[in-house]
């Protein structure tokens, strides 16, 4: 829930300070938070190492090596970079897309956002619910082919009324953020407990990788015509379909 709530309105906030206050504002703030954070976390969160003193002591060398040669590992990065991928090649370019192809009011931005985080937040915990009482992989499968349809909705359509888009936008939101709550359960599961930390570290990495080379990747293939429209937004969105769907073939080979 807090990634999903980090994602959707992390984005207007930050422009919203950008725009009274400068754009190197909020790195400023976000670097103030990560003091206060890591603060917060040597002080208060607890360690989590005790299965590591039941472990034979190995070589950091040998335990990276087994992490990035493990076949599942590597499913689970993979998984991961098609759910990812098939998100940021959108979000970047949604907003100027909502505004000068649908003719959304540029002002109404922030309710969009607002919609959606609402609407993340309230479902987030009710798929999380079904996720532990159906099987993870089960109410994955039903929440990504879901959100096939805002994903097309929202890349190919041209002016529709404000109400309409903020419908399939927070749809869009719901079922994008929602799939990662089965897949990061999953994804979570999938190493050994000494093997956890080194996993989940070179996971975010990838995660981060991806979601420049997502947003990179939409930035040259969309274009912008002299009547101010963005061009190529539905081939975005038959990329995020394609890997959406092949997040399904691979969450089936997933073992934890």
């Amino acid at each position: 829930t807090s990634f999903s709530l980090a994602s959707i309105l992390g984005i207007p906030v930050g422009l919203h300070m950008a725009q009274l206050y400068g754009w190197h504002i909020p790195f400023i703030v976000l670097g103030g938070l990560s003091i206060i954070i890591s603060l917060v976390i040597l002080l208060v969160i607890p360690s989590i190492k005790a299965h590591l003193l039941t472990e034979k002591t190995q070589s950091r060398y040998r335990e990276l090596k087994d992490i990035l040669v493990n076949r599942n590992y590597f499913t689970a990065y993979v998984f991961s970079v098609l759910l990812v991928f098939s998100g940021f090649s959108i979000f970047p370019f949604l907003s100027p897309f909502m505004v000068a192809n649908m003719r959304f009011p540029e002002h109404l931005l922030s309710l969009s956002y607002f919609v959606g985080g609402v609407a993340t937040l309230l479902s987030t915990i009710l798929i999380g619910k079904w996720a532990d009482l159906h099987g993870k992989k089960k109410v994955f499968n039903f929440i990504v082919l879901g959100s096939i349809i805002p994903i097309l909705f929202m890349t190919h359509s041209a002016i529709h009324s404000v109400v309409v888009v903020l419908i399939f936008s927070g749809l869009l939101m719901v079922f994008m953020s929602g799939r990662m709550v089965p897949a990061m359960a999953m994804v979570t599961s999938v190493p050994s407990p000494e093997h956890r930390g080194g996993f989940m570290c070179i996971h975010s990495s990838i995660q981060q990788l991806s979601m420049a080379g997502a947003s990179y990747l939409s930035g040259v293939v969309i274009v912008q015509a002299d009547n101010g429209m963005l061009l190529h937004f539905n081939w975005v969105g038959a990329l995020s379909v394609c890997c959406t769907l092949m997040s399904i073939w691979v969450s089936k080979r997933l073992v934890f």
